[in-house]
């Protein structure tokens, strides 16, 4: 498979409406991405750890990958 390229995975899902079962609400904390990755390492989270840019203040998404690596979701300008 070339780089860069993405495989498309066909997950079934059942019909009608999803239930939303649980709900977060996490204080935004300002830090740096290599501040995120420490404090997801000491808490030892395995989920998506919420953080805003400094300087900007838009918010981003850390999460822990499959493959032990880190992602980094942030919004487009």
């Amino acid at each position: 498979m070339p780089v860069g390229s993405v495989t498309r995975l066909e997950v079934p899902c059942p019909p009608g409406p999803r239930r939303i079962v649980r709900r977060k609400r996490p204080q935004l904390v300002r830090c740096s991405p290599d501040a995120a990755a420490r404090t997801m390492d000491a808490m030892d989270y395995d989920i998506h750890l919420f953080f805003a840019q400094p300087g900007s203040g838009r918010g981003r998404v850390l999460y822990r990958r499959f493959d032990g690596g880190l992602g980094l979701i942030a919004a487009a300008s």
